[in-house]
């Protein structure tokens, strides 16, 4: 079963970001992809709760995305105006961005945490 999606505009008012509605509905589709690939388990939510952590994790990837506006301001400045944004942390997977904070708030199942994190096996001898 796949997981329920967000609308672009739902997308938009948790993250400004200069992406076009394409590239923004691109990511849309990639956060799904990820959950349903690899956190099967989000699909036993609720259907709100499943297009809530699809639109952080959506948010997140926007964050990633160089050049795409999005992330937390980390610097202003007036004067030949500039801005900073803060970046992902690569390697601190959902953690490294608070959209993905919230996206694994709202997972109770506690599969988010898990990814990217090896399994653990045990083999009989």
């Amino acid at each position: 079963m796949a997981v329920a999606k967000p609308t672009v505009a739902a997308v938009r008012v948790v993250i400004s970001t200069t992406l076009d509605d394409d590239a923004v509905q691109s990511l849309i589709d990639d956060a799904a992809a990820l959950i349903d690939g690899q956190c099967a388990c989000i699909s036993t939510l609720p259907p709100e709760t499943q297009e809530a952590i699809v639109k952080w994790v959506a948010a997140h990837l926007i964050s990633t995305v160089k050049n795409a506006g999005g992330g937390t301001i980390t610097s202003d400045r007036l004067g030949d105006a500039a801005r900073t944004y803060a970046t992902a942390g690569f390697g601190k997977q959902l953690a490294s961005s608070a959209y993905g904070q919230n996206a694994l708030l709202l997972d109770s199942t506690g599969c988010l945490a898990r990814l990217g994190k090896a399994r653990a096996t045990i083999e009989r001898v």
